[in-house]
């Protein structure tokens, strides 16, 4: 049976119940993902020794050369050992809380497998060296924060926790029933298969036998195709002003999903060269989230499937990324060094 990383006493000190209180044995849990944790008070809001101690005895370690190796590799100071690891264990939280119900606690990728460190380095920003150093910490009989546990092998979606009874049967979620295919509506053919239009609102123009009638006069553009480089190809309608509002990107949000779809990792650069990154993938998601490329949710799609697409094959991933999103710009008459 596989094991994985498992934050200690993770139903006791993280876990919420379905309402968002304090989970105790046989309460209901949320079934998906949780939308946040308890974070257990060790600091000055409680008595603060138990986080003293864990200070102490990392301190302690240090001296006796405990994380040398790991701390040398991460290029971390030993007197920045203790914060360097705390700082990540607060990621490590949402990762074990953005499982489903029953596999809570756990640091698990795709799949249910376990989280490696390369995949924490990419989710916290942080180095894969450093991961290494905050596991070696986390995990050491004197800080105990996390520890290795078997995966749970039940695979039925159920409410119940694997470190306790949890919930009861009647809590379990029911699925939802499936719609019945002879009601679906007919698809638009015409449709640009990338298109994540919000729901059409009372003053675009309605469809006819399957084909968009011309836009009207307000003055909207049609938004570029980003996964075409055909001028010929169909461009899906433009969305109004009232779809785009209802829906907006977030940039930053934008700009990490990017960075995560090229499967970009830290490891390896200098420290200027990472910060360069960060700048180029903030003022990426500034362009998409500003709409001068189209709509921006379907303009953040299309680059995602072109940073998975660049990441899959050999070479700079960035690069080949960066190369295309300027060329989009161009066929819309933007140039990337100026702000939208």
């Amino acid at each position: 049976m596989n094991k994985a990383w498992h934050i200690t006493d993770w139903d006791q000190h993280y876990e919420v119940n379905y309402d968002g209180g304090r989970w105790k044995p046989g309460d209901k849990l949320r079934a998906g993902p949780a939308e946040y944790v308890r974070w257990y008070v060790l600091g000055p809001a409680g008595n603060n020794i138990a986080y003293l101690d864990m200070v102490d005895a990392t301190a302690e370690l240090v001296k006796a050369g405990a994380f040398a190796e790991f701390a040398e590799s991460a290029e971390v100071s030993p007197n920045a050992i203790w914060m360097v690891s705390w700082g990540l264990f607060s990621k490590l939280l949402e990762v074990a809380g953005a499982q489903c119900a029953g596999f809570r606690g756990f640091l698990l990728g795709k799949g249910r497998s376990p989280s490696s460190a390369r995949r924490l380095a990419r989710i916290s920003g942080c180095s894969e060296a450093i991961v290494n150093l905050a596991l070696a910490v986390l995990s050491h009989p004197d800080i105990h924060l996390i520890e290795e546990r078997e995966i749970p092998p039940n695979d039925d979606g159920s409410a119940n926790s694997p470190n306790s009874t949890g919930a009861s049967e009647k809590h379990k979620r029911k699925r939802k029933p499936k719609p019945n295919p002879k009601h679906k509506r007919k698809r638009n053919t015409n449709s640009n298969p990338n298109d994540d239009h919000v729901r059409r609102t009372s003053d675009e123009p309605a469809e006819a036998n399957g084909e968009p009638q011309p836009a009207s006069d307000s003055g909207s553009q049609r938004p570029a195709s980003l996964d075409s480089d055909s001028d010929s190809a169909q461009q899906p309608p433009p969305p109004s002003a009232a779809d785009i509002l209802a829906v907006p990107v977030n940039p930053e949000a934008a700009a990490q999903s990017i960075k995560l779809a090229l499967d970009y990792s830290a490891q390896g650069k200098t420290t200027k060269q990472f910060n360069a990154d960060t700048t180029c993938f903030r003022r990426i998601g500034d362009i998409v989230a500003s709409g001068v490329l189209g709509d921006p949710r379907t303009i953040l799609n299309a680059c995602k499937a072109k940073a998975r697409e660049f990441a899959k094959l050999k070479g700079n991933p960035q690069a080949r990324f960066m190369h295309w999103f300027k060329d989009q710009l161009a066929k819309v008459g933007r140039d990337w060094d100026k702000p939208p």
